[in-house]
């Protein structure tokens, strides 16, 4: 071996000792100030605790592929685990208004991701990459006095949970397949949410108080218990709707147009269910002479019904089938 390459060896050696020392050194460090640079064990599995105790927060928006998002109420603190994520195509960002999880497929550049705003965080990521087959999780839990005032969430494929939130909190959920449920939940602004994937999303509320509703889908299932919303709209390509409707306000009009199976409140309709009917001789009130009434919206094609009003026995009798 050449005298060159020996020594080209011995420094190569030195330098990589020196950056042992120097990632020893940052662990300790990190661990005094109560920071993460490496993952730690979460349970089972293993991942990055981030704390955020502002106590009110603009968003929390992310964008991954394949994971579970869930989000807790009423915890003792406020923080953030992101377990078994790949190290290398992951960023989390966070400032006093926003925090940000966002996941790219892959790795296109050793030396850094700036064009999509996630920075490549070392080597030593790419020495030790996630196990495959693990499951991706974000768990959000949240402190009594958090104030979260909105949630962006966008996933290809995954469960999306939100429990024990009682904020006035907007929720925009878009997923291309799996389930997402809300229990335990008030606010008086929107729950909006997409489902634009082939395979049938499952939708659960319980016990769910909202002022706007909107669900936009190819195929779903929707099932509510105790849900409560002053408008309700909702467009299903293919899939089911089961739930009893209560409205926030005391007046209320229900329109459903399906060409599946249509049930409501016990009695079957062809294709169409309209309360309460429409007369065309009576005069609109006047602006401000009445409240505006809630609305439940239902449209789909081959898509099966069977939703329960309040509607009295007498004004669903005269309720016109088409």
């Amino acid at each position: 071996m050449k005298k060159r390459s020996i020594v080209f060896l011995i420094v190569s050696g030195i330098i990589f000792a020196v950056g042992v020392i120097i990632c020893l050194v940052g662990v300790g460090v990190s661990a005094s100030d109560g920071e993460q640079i490496y993952s730690a064990k979460i349970g089972d599995e293993r991942g990055y605790t981030y704390k955020f105790e502002n106590g009110e927060t603009d968003k929390i928006k992310i964008s991954i592929t394949d994971a579970n998002v869930n989000v807790y109420g009423g915890s003792e603190s406020s923080y953030v685990e992101v377990i078994n994520f790949n190290e290398n195509n992951t960023g989390y960002t966070a400032n006093n208004s926003m925090i940000t999880l966002r996941e790219t497929d892959k790795v296109e550049d050793i030396t850094g991701m700036w064009e999509s705003g996630i920075s490549f965080k070392g080597l030593r990521f790419l020495l030790r990459p996630p196990v495959a087959d693990k499951q991706k999780t974000v768990n959000i839990y949240l402190a009594k006095e958090e104030y979260v005032k909105a949630f962006d969430i966008k996933i290809a494929k995954g469960n999306v949970s939100f429990s024990s939130i009682g904020t006035v909190t907007d929720y925009h959920i878009s997923v291309e397949s799996g389930k997402i449920s809300f229990a335990d939940i008030s606010t008086e602004s929107t729950i909006d949410i997409k489902a634009g994937g082939e395979v049938s999303t499952d939708i659960s509320f319980v016990r769910v108080s909202a002022d706007t509703v909107t669900v936009n889908a190819k195929r779903a299932k929707f099932e509510g218990e105790s849900f409560v919303s002053d408008s309700c709209e909702m467009n299903i390509t293919v899939g089911t709707v089961a739930f009893s409707y209560q409205p926030l306000a005391e007046t209320y009009t229900v329109d459903i147009a399906t060409k599946g199976k249509l049930t409501v409140n016990g009695t079957g309709y062809l294709d169409k269910y309209v309360y309460p009917e429409k007369d065309t001789n009576e005069d609109p009130p006047e602006e401000g002479e009445e409240a505006e009434p809630s609305a439940l919206k239902l449209v789909g094609e081959d898509l099966y019904v069977n939703i329960t009003t309040f509607a009295t026995e007498d004004a669903a009798e005269d309720t016109e089938a088409a």
